[in-house]
């Protein structure tokens, strides 16, 4: 079995918190992630990725030994994943920056 493609344009994006976000997008994302009670939502992070909005916190950590122990080699230079189906999903990879430190890399995973 191959590995899966990877498709992303490196660009850095920036993640935001909620009050950095319009007013319609923080309507949005308090719909989407309901779940979480007022002071979560205020400390998270997002991100709007191909017209979606995810939250950090969605991602599986690739580098944790303990719930992903062998991670394949693939997935080794990014951070985090997000699987949306059994054959795709999102990476995540946070990106060293001088000035800004919430700078992130993303794309799309498909097997």
């Amino acid at each position: 079995m191959s590995d899966p493609q990877i498709i992303t344009n490196w660009h850095k994006r920036e993640l935001k918190y909620l009050f950095e976000l319009d007013a319609k997008d923080q309507e949005t994302v308090k719909d989407q992630y309901d779940w979480m009670d007022e002071e979560e939502l205020d400390c998270a992070q997002f991100i709007k990725y191909r017209g979606c909005w995810y939250g950090l916190c969605d991602f599986m950590n690739v580098h944790n030994k303990f719930w992903n122990p062998n991670p394949p080699a693939w997935l080794k230079r990014w951070d985090g994943y997000l699987s949306d189906t059994f054959f795709s999903g999102v990476v995540i990879r946070y990106v060293k920056d001088d000035w800004i430190e919430d700078l992130v890399q993303i794309g799309t995973f498909i097997s």
